[in-house]
């Protein structure tokens, strides 16, 4: 199944935010024939640590962990799936589910405490972050180049395999891919978690659809219960951009099960910026302690992120997916070597793929 065409064009039914904007669906396959599905090696089980509780480190009972760091409860919603998120003019979200106004989030008052690798994007906050290791590990990444149509991406797709589950709990994972503008200010992701968040879940593996902003504001569907060796696809793909500005474009941000048909998704527009950074693989730690041994991580060595599609619009159609970018060559690759524990981490890419190593 081409997940990142199916699963925007026929599994949802959401509806373009704006008049302006000019709506497309691709055509229903995806380049380069059948998907080849990522894997993950199993390996005997890491040494086991005794279960992380919060104690007195935790950053406070306000704030919750997020796939972008730790956010204050009042600053976020978890939404239904097939929702859509809209961002106003004086901060604050809007939620709708089938045209109906359901929920709305006040600008955050209470500045985030944010990762280390999502503030190296963002504009500073002026919080401190939680001890040990907190934040982006590692990932892979690539701007979008110059295009005379349009310098921002329209369509980011990928598949990955649910690994097998920690052998210690500890810290709640976060393993995505994403889209981001060049100021880093903003995100939307797919992500597969193992571990509690304010999308729902435990530690169990689960998939969301995610809009977090670097300000504090978040929005998260309900998680959907997935399991280990499930074939697992997330996609960003714009449903409607406007042809009078450069990326001012409306996103449906899903995460599918393909061995299961299920699926989480949400919508949103953007805040009309151009999202201009794409990270293909991500795997982030987020609890008040940190990791702190690596049985907390997955039972394996290594994670493939496979069948990446990257894609700018082109001309005469700002929403088209009609120039498909770098295919790994160029891509960056960011891997945390000075935080303890080390886990053997590394990052690798590979034609239309990345290997996360830990």
């Amino acid at each position: 199944m081409q997940i990142g065409r199916f699963y925007r064009c026929e599994f949802v039914i959401l509806s373009v935010v704006g008049p302006a904007l000019v709506a497309g669906c691709g055509s229903g396959d995806t380049p380069g024939g059948s998907p080849q599905l990522a894997t993950t090696t199993a390996q005997s089980p890491k040494a086991a640590a005794s279960p992380l509780t919060a104690g007195d480190k935790s950053p406070g009972s306000d704030f919750v962990s997020t796939p972008e760091g730790w956010f204050h409860k009042d600053c976020g919603v978890q939404v239904p799936d097939k929702s859509t998120i809209i961002s106003e003019a004086d901060g604050s979200l809007r939620v709708e589910k089938d045209g109906v106004v359901i929920n709305r989030v006040p600008k955050c008052q209470h500045p985030p405490k944010l990762s280390p690798r999502f503030r190296a994007h963002a504009q500073p906050s002026a919080s401190s972050e939680p001890p040990a290791i907190n934040g982006w590990l590692e990932f892979s990444s690539f701007n979008a180049p110059p295009n005379p149509s349009g310098t921002y991406y329209t369509e980011l797709t990928g598949q990955w395999t649910v690994p097998p589950a920690p052998t210690t709990n500890g810290p709640t994972l976060y393993f995505f891919n994403g889209l981001q503008p060049s100021d880093g200010s903003r995100i939307l992701q797919p992500v597969l978690q193992w571990g509690p968040s304010p999308a729902g879940g435990g530690f169990s593996w689960g998939i969301a659809a995610w809009f977090v902003r670097s300000d504090g504001t978040f929005a998260a569907s309900t998680v959907a219960q997935v399991s280990s060796g499930d074939a697992l696809a997330g996609t960003v793909s714009a449903l409607g951009c406007d042809p009078s500005a450069n990326g001012h474009c409306t996103y449906l941000i899903g995460a599918a099960d393909d061995t299961t048909s299920i699926g989480r998704s949400i919508q949103s527009d953007g805040d009309n910026f151009a999202y201009t950074m794409a990270f293909p693989a991500v795997l982030e730690v987020q609890n008040a302690g940190g990791l702190t041994n690596c049985s907390q991580l997955p039972n394996t060595t290594s994670m493939a992120f496979s069948q990446t599609y990257l894609y700018e619009p082109g001309p005469g159609n700002p929403t088209c997916f009609c120039n498909e970018v770098a295919t790994s060559g160029t891509w960056g690759t960011s891997v945390d070597t000075t935080d303890s524990p080390q886990c053997g981490y590394g990052v690798s890419n590979f034609s239309r793929g990345t290997t996360l190593s830990f």
